[in-house]
């Protein structure tokens, strides 16, 4: 709510409305923007909706140094794509450029990952992908992701990878995946790789790099 129009409608099964809470700075404010404590009550389905638009609209300088629009929204749909095959099944997402226009991701509650991935970038799911899922005693680690297959290839290595729900790069990880695959694919293809673990966070080192995005294990080589 710092940087875009945050709204929220939420709505529990039990109750026979649902409430309306907009943010602004990290203030919960009425219609005419002036603060308040209370959400309004409103009609709703349910749930909970968020809904973030007309993003940096109260930061018109740092808007600026964008390179352009089409290439910042591309990199917003990267992200939102990346949260929607994550969260299959327990979220879904809508993104698309103006209000007016037709959503460019559009996910429905109960899709499964590989049917998302389909959805998302057009995939020939069936043939190509292959869903995986193992639990590592010795690293108390639970991972599942979806691999391409050999038959298949993108424009790109595509790698995704979540630890304990949150999107991050790991570029031994990266470079070790890259290698399983040149063993098995010809050097015009590029394989599809998304994986998803969940580990105790002691065992994660977040501070490799000052936006936290990079992280690396505390016992890298069992892990890779």
């Amino acid at each position: 709510s710092n940087i875009a129009r945050l709204n929220v409608i939420s709505k529990h099964r039990d109750s026979d409305f649902a409430y309306n809470a907009r943010y602004l700075d990290g203030m919960m404010v009425d219609a005419d923007g002036k603060k308040t404590e209370s959400p309004r009550i409103c009609p709703g389905n349910t749930g909970t909706q968020i809904t973030v638009d007309d993003m940096f609209y109260r930061h018109p300088l740092r808007k600026s140094t964008f390179s352009n629009s089409r290439e910042e929204y591309g990199k917003v749909c990267s992200i939102v794509g990346r949260y929607a095959i994550q969260y299959a099944n327990k979220v879904a997402f809508i993104c698309k450029r103006d209000i007016d226009s037709p959503p460019d991701i559009s996910t429905r509650l109960q899709e499964d990952q590989l049917s998302l991935i389909q959805s998302i970038y057009k995939f020939k799911v069936s043939q190509n992908l292959k869903y995986f899922k193992d639990f590592n005693k010795d690293l108390g680690a639970e991972i599942q992701g979806v691999a391409s297959l050999s038959s298949f290839t993108c424009k790109k290595y595509m790698f995704i990878l979540f630890i304990n729900n949150r999107l991050v790069d790991c570029n031994s990880l990266k470079s070790a995946i890259s290698s399983v695959y040149s063993g098995i694919i010809s050097r015009n293809q590029n394989p599809f790789f998304y994986i998803s673990i969940r580990i105790d966070p002691l065992k994660i080192d977040a501070n490799v790099h000052p936006s936290k995005q990079e992280v690396i294990s505390t016992n890298q080589s069992k892990t890779i």
